[in-house]
Parts: structure tokens; C-alpha cells; sequence
């Protein structure tokens, strides 16, 4: 990943993961790569990608959103947060309770159906950003089982919601 970025000032790449609070945790790193998570991954996922197969795992440090944020962003008041957490979403985002005021978006990767130990599903999670102010704007589809055409995972983008001072009638 380091190499890949060399070349482009703006983008820095750690070797961390993010979620609810600051330690270490274990990534299982999947033959494909993108399917790695901090979570066990489920039978369903593996019957859908096969190269989602857990080959080893590391040892990695965790940090919040919260503890880096202002490295990261510095003063910015608007942030944009993408996600690829494979199923930690959740956890991550309570690692950024201080930090959602300054997150105007979020785009994360939710399973429809489980595919990770312990991951919250697309429902629960609408549920729980609308509380928290967040709208669903955009929907893309993400990996699929190939036997039955089932959508199995979305990127999902949201934004915070603003209160327009104008209406669509004016």
C-alpha cells in the first residue's frame, strides 16, 4: 500500500485499524485482501467469494476516529468519512462520538445479510445514523452471490441532515 501512494502527496497510509477505543486487535487477512476483517467471517460470504478465505492473521494497532481526526484533518469543520471496515463499521463509529459533529458524510459498505460475526446490517444501521442525523442519499450495489443474483452487500453514502431555510415551493 505504501508504495501505491508514494507518488501522491496527498494521501498517507497507516498501518492501523479503527474502532471503539485504542488497543490492539487481530485482522484476519483474507486470500483476496478486501475481504479482511476484525470480525470471523460467516459461511454465506464464503459460499459467495471463495477467495474471502482467511489465510493468516496480524496483530495490529486500533485508534478511534476520535484520536485522529485532528491529525488527519486538522481544523477542517466538515469532514468526509469513508469506511471499509468489513463489518466494524459500528465500532468505528463509536470510536467517533466527539468527531461526528465534524462529519458532514459517511460512505461505508453494509451487508444486507450476515456475512461477518457480529456486524451490524444495512436496517440497523440506517436506523441507527437517521437518529443520529444522517440521510440516505445514494445506494451502490456490492458483491452479490453469484448462485442466486442475491445482493449481499451496498456502499452506502449518507450525509447530515441540513435544514434548508428555503422550500421546494419557493
Amino acid at each position: 500500500m505504501q508504495a501505491h501512494l508514494a507518488g501522491d502527496p496527498r494521501w498517507e497510509a497507516r498501518r492501523l485499524a479503527l474502532g471503539r477505543e485504542i488497543g490492539t486487535a487481530t485482522i484476519h487477512v483474507s486470500r483476496n485482501a478486501y475481504s479482511s476483517s476484525l470480525l470471523p467471517i460467516l459461511p454465506a460470504h464464503l459460499a459467495a467469494e471463495p477467495e474471502a478465505e482467511y489465510v493468516s492473521h496480524e496483530s495490529v494497532p486500533v485508534s478511534t476516529v476520535d484520536a485522529l481526526l485532528n491529525d488527519v484533518a486538522g481544523s477542517s469543520q466538515r469532514v468526509f468519512l469513508k469506511l471499509d471496515t468489513q463489518g466494524f463499521e459500528r465500532a468505528v463509529l463509536e470510536g467517533s462520538k466527539v468527531s461526528m459533529e465534524k462529519i458532514c458524510g459517511l460512505q461505508m459498505e453494509l451487508s444486507l445479510q450476515p456475512l461477518y460475526v457480529g456486524e451490524t446490517l444495512f436496517s440497523d444501521m440506517l436506523r441507527l445514523l437517521e437518529e443520529s442525523g444522517y440521510r440516505l442519499h445514494l445506494l451502490h450495489p456490492g458483491i452479490h452471490d453469484p448462485a442466486t443474483g442475491r445482493t449481499l452487500q451496498v456502499d452506502a453514502t449518507f450525509f447530515a441532515h441540513m435544514i434548508s431555510t428555503h422550500s421546494i415551493d419557493s
